[in-house]
C-alpha cells in the first residue's frame, strides 16, 4: 500500500552539499515520483518487448535454417538418384526388353526424384514409358509387385501431361491408357484430374487425328464396366461422376472435338444417369457454376441423341429433369434473348427474377430446343404408355 516504505522506521539521512535549506517535512529523495514510476514501467515494458523480438528472431532463424538444410538434402538425394537412374538406364540399350527387377528399380528411382518442371526428368519418364510400351506390345502385363507402384506412376504421368506443349504427349497417353485398362483402380484417387487433363488435351487446336484417337481411348478406359464386385462398381460410378463434372462441363466441347461419336460409344447413358442422380452428385450440381452446368446439360442431351438406338429411359429422364430444374432460371431468360418467342414464359413464372441479358450459346440453345421436338415427345409418351 505504501510504496515508499523500506521496512525501517529510521529516517534516511539527508546529505546536502549545496548549502540549501532542506525542508524536513518534504518526501525523501529516494521516493519515486508519479512520472518516474511511469517511465520505469515503460522502460521495463520496452525491454520485455525487445527480449520477445529477440526470441522470435532466434526461432525464425532456426526454422529457416532447418527448412534450407532439408531442401538442400532432398535436392542432393534427388540428384544422386538421377545419377543412379542414368547409370542404370545407360547399361541397357533402349530397344532391349528389361528384366522385371531392373524395370522395377528404374520405376522406383524415377518416382523418388521426378519433378515435372524439370525437362530432363520428362525425358527420363518418356524413356521409361517406351520400355513399358515395349513390354505391353510383347504381351507382358503388369505383375502385382509393379501394380502397387502404378497409382504413383499415374500421378506422375498426369503431372507431365499437365504441361500442354509436350511433343511426347502420345507416348504418355498410351502408357496411361495401358495402366488404366489393366486396373482402373490405379487412377481412382486422381480420376477428377484425369478427366480434367484429358479435356484440356482434347480441345487443343494443334491436335492431330492420331493423337485425338489416343485421347479417346484414354477417355474410355475407366468407363469399361467390370462391375462383378461392389468395389469395382463404386470405382466405375466414381469414374462416371468425374467424367460428367470435369469433362462434359468443358465449354464448347463438341465444336472443338469435332466428331463426338467415339465418346458417345464409350459412354453408357444409364450408368451416367445413375451417377448424376447420386446424392453427392446432386450436391455438386447445386454448387456448380451455372455456365458449366448448362454445358453439362447440353453435352448430356447431345450424347444421348448420338446413341440413336437407345430410347429415353426413366433414369435418363430423371437425371435430365434434375439438371433442368437447377438450370431453369438460366435457360428461360437467355433462350428468349437467343431467339425471342421460342418459349412464351413471363417473369412471374420464373420467380419474378430479372431475366439475364446474355444469350445462350448456340449449341446449348439447340440442345435444349431439341427436347421439345416431335421425336423426343413421342419417345417420352411411349415410355409412359409402356
Amino acid at each position: 500500500m505504501f510504496q515508499s516504505f523500506s521496512g525501517s522506521s529510521r529516517r534516511t539521512r539527508q546529505v546536502n552539499l549545496s548549502g540549501q535549506d532542506i525542508n524536513p517535512f518534504e518526501a525523501s529523495s529516494w521516493a519515486p515520483t508519479a512520472s518516474g514510476t511511469q517511465k520505469t514501467l515503460a522502460a521495463a515494458q520496452h525491454e520485455r518487448h525487445l527480449r520477445q523480438l529477440e526470441r522470435e528472431r532466434l526461432v525464425a532463424s532456426k526454422n529457416i535454417q532447418r527448412t534450407w538444410r532439408g531442401h538442400r538434402v532432398r535436392k542432393d538425394v534427388a540428384n544422386s538418384r538421377r545419377q543412379a537412374w542414368d547409370l542404370l538406364d545407360n547399361q541397357h540399350p533402349q530397344e532391349e526388353d528389361l528384366a522385371e527387377p531392373v524395370l522395377m528399380e528404374e520405376l522406383n528411382l524415377l518416382l523418388a526424384f521426378f519433378n515435372y518442371k524439370n525437362p530432363e526428368d520428362i525425358s527420363r519418364l518418356v524413356r521409361l514409358c517406351q520400355r513399358l510400351l515395349q513390354r505391353s506390345r510383347a504381351g507382358q502385363a503388369f505383375d502385382a509387385n509393379m501394380g502397387r507402384r502404378l497409382p504413383f506412376l499415374v500421378a506422375v504421368l498426369l503431372d507431365a501431361l499437365s504441361l500442354q506443349s509436350q511433343p511426347s504427349t502420345d507416348i504418355l497417353v498410351q502408357v496411361l491408357t495401358c495402366i488404366v485398362k489393366w486396373n482402373p483402380s490405379t487412377a481412382n484417387k486422381a480420376i477428377t484430374r484425369y478427366y480434367t487433363i484429358l479435356s484440356d488435351l482434347l480441345i487443343r487446336s494443334d491436335l492431330s487425328s492420331q493423337s485425338k484417337s489416343k485421347i479417346f481411348e484414354a477417355f474410355a478406359a475407366p468407363l469399361v464396366d467390370r462391375s462383378d464386385t461392389g468395389d469395382k462398381q463404386r470405382i466405375l460410378h466414381d469414374s462416371y461422376v468425374s467424367m460428367a463434372f470435369s469433362f462434359l462441363s468443358t465449354p464448347d466441347l463438341a465444336s472443338r472435338v469435332g466428331d463426338m461419336k467415339p465418346l458417345a460409344e464409350a459412354i453408357d447413358i444409364d450408368i451416367l444417369s445413375q451417377a448424376i442422380l447420386r446424392d453427392d452428385s446432386k450436391a455438386v450440381l447445386g454448387d456448380m457454376n451455372p455456365e458449366s452446368r448448362l454445358w453439362l446439360l447440353s453435352h448430356f442431351i447431345y450424347l444421348h441423341n448420338l446413341c440413336s438406338t437407345q430410347r429415353q429411359k426413366p433414369g435418363y429422364i430423371r437425371a435430365l429433369s434434375t439438371i433442368l430444374s437447377l438450370s431453369a432460371n438460366d435457360i428461360f431468360g437467355r433462350i428468349e434473348v437467343s431467339q425471342p418467342g421460342v418459349l412464351d414464359i413471363s417473369d412471374e413464372e420464373v420467380g419474378g427474377s430479372e431475366l439475364p441479358g446474355q444469350a445462350l450459346p448456340e449449341f446449348i440453345r439447340s440442345q435444349v430446343i431439341s427436347l421439345v421436338n416431335k421425336q423426343s415427345i413421342t419417345d417420352l409418351l411411349a415410355k409412359f404408355d409402356s
